[in-house]
């Protein structure tokens, strides 16, 4: 069994629909809930989309984890600011549900990257601040932005893999 990500998306209350993304599907409670809410879940495999709430949420456990559980929501040092807003990438989010992502290089990307050229008609993005979520068409179709590292880069991730919530 898979989660249903779209019935998922669709429940109004955030704490339920946390608990719903973040379930152990084969731990023993997490078959006891797939058998007493079946609606939540599917045969099929279901890759989106994952709810922006509950992808921030996974990489700031796994910022805090790969920062010896101590992480001080103030620290500007490390793009943290208050809520969880600025490593679905690099704190390992996107890959965990499989969201693929491209990484297009700023105008100080490091030398020697394998990043695609931003286009120049995202320059605008380096002098305001957009940040995750933000919605963006790129190549024809809408992208949301799930990393904003920019004068270096920012990456995207097409949209149909993760809806907006609060």
């Amino acid at each position: 069994m898979n989660k249903d990500w779209l019935s998922i998306c669709e429940v109004s209350d955030p704490n339920f629909r946390m608990a719903l993304a973040l379930l152990d599907l084969k731990s023993s409670f997490g078959r006891y809930v797939m058998e007493a809410m079946p609606d939540y879940f599917t045969d099929q495999e279901s890759l989106g989309p994952v709810p922006l709430s509950v992808l921030r949420r996974v990489a700031h456990d796994n910022a805090l984890k790969n920062e010896g559980g101590v992480w001080d929501p103030l620290d500007v040092s490390h793009d943290r600011t208050g809520e969880y807003w600025n490593g679905l990438v690099v704190d390992g989010a996107c890959a965990h549900f499989n969201i693929p992502v491209r990484t297009l290089c700023g105008p100080d990307a490091p030398e020697g990257n394998s990043w695609e050229t931003m286009p120049k008609e995202f320059e605008y993005l380096h002098y305001v601040a957009k940040g995750i979520g933000y919605i963006m068409m790129f190549e024809g179709t809408s992208h949301i932005m799930v990393e904003n590292a920019l004068p270096d880069y920012f990456c995207l991730a097409p949209a149909e893999y993760i809806a907006i919530d609060k």
